[in-house]
């Protein structure tokens, strides 16, 4: 794929007030330019829908972003093992993650964590369902059943086909060392969707962890702590709409197929994935929900300095 056919939308086709891509990937840019980190290619993904004709088909970058040094002798990995994977916007039409990494008081405690620890952020998994508004990217969008995400294949013998995205994901993932790092996914539940489905209250957040051991880690107990002291409250008790429990805010992952449990698999441990509940799609208010990423990031970069 040629740099010629980038295509970096102004606009996207949701109505939450979410940065266009071009200004979510202008924003990255300052770890680059003001924080000397790397930028790296994982894969294009087609931002055009499949029965565009292909001389029409225009596409995007999906990047990770580290402050990890490549190594000179071995193109396939990084020297220094990462203390940190962030992850966001695996599902298109959730954006306070995408978004979180783009502001400009996230960028700053990237570039200052940096300065003790070794990153690899992909703050945009699935720019093609962010700017559709989409849960899955170009494979999955008709039907909502493969996720870019979707690493089934990839854990263990199956008949679910790991997506393009997954396949790639992992395999520049699979570039670190990450037996010694911690993990956050961005993720967002939208029940809205689930026609029926109502929450106690319809209002709040979670959090999911691969392992069950890990619901006790000092990492989860920071994140914990820090959406409880949020207006928006952390859900204690229930069930997601998929029936999952939640006790004490906590719903463990388990065999999922995901990308989190691939790098849990890898060592990433604790791996969470903090969920805030979408009333509508923009209830709560987008800039809220960064307000409260923005929030736990901070306490987990404060808390990797304790441990």
């Amino acid at each position: 794929m040629s740099r010629e056919r980038e295509f970096l939308p102004a606009c996207t086709l949701a109505e939450d007030r979410r940065l266009s891509i071009d200004r979510l990937y202008a924003s990255y840019e300052k770890l680059v330019t003001q924080g000397g980190w790397g930028r790296y290619l994982v894969c294009w993904q087609e931002i055009s829908m499949p029965d565009v004709p292909l001389e029409e088909k225009l596409y995007v970058p999906i990047y990770v972003y580290t402050n990890a040094t490549p190594n000179p002798d071995n193109p396939n990995r990084f020297i220094e093992p990462i203390d940190g994977v962030l992850i966001s916007t695996v599902h298109g039409r959730e954006p306070a993650g995408a978004n979180t990494f783009a502001d400009d008081d996230c960028t700053n405690q990237l570039i200052a964590a940096g300065e003790d620890f070794k990153i690899a952020l992909l703050p945009c998994c699935n720019p093609f369902g962010y700017f559709w508004n989409l849960r899955c990217g170009t494979q999955g969008w008709q039907d909502k059943t493969l996720s870019v995400g979707e690493c089934e294949a990839l854990l263990r013998p199956c008949e679910t086909p790991a997506s393009f995205e997954a396949k790639h994901l992992t395999q520049f993932l699979s570039k670190f060392d990450l037996s010694q790092a911690v993990g956050i996914d961005l993720h967002e539940d939208p029940f809205w969707e689930d026609v029926g489905r109502q929450y106690e209250d319809s209002h709040g957040t979670y959090i999911y962890v691969v392992r069950p051991e890990n619901r006790e880690s000092p990492l989860t107990l920071t994140v914990l702590n820090t959406l409880r002291a949020n207006h928006v409250p952390l859900l204690e008790y229930g069930k997601t709409r998929f029936e999952e429990p939640i006790i004490n805010g906590i719903v463990v992952g388990g065999n999922d197929g995901s990308l989190d449990e691939w790098l849990a698999m890898k060592g990433v441990t604790p791996m969470i994935t903090v969920e805030c509940l979408l009333r509508t799609p923009n209830d709560p208010p987008l800039s809220e929900r960064v307000g409260i990423y923005t929030r736990v990031l901070e306490e987990v970069f404060d808390q990797m300095k304790t441990s």
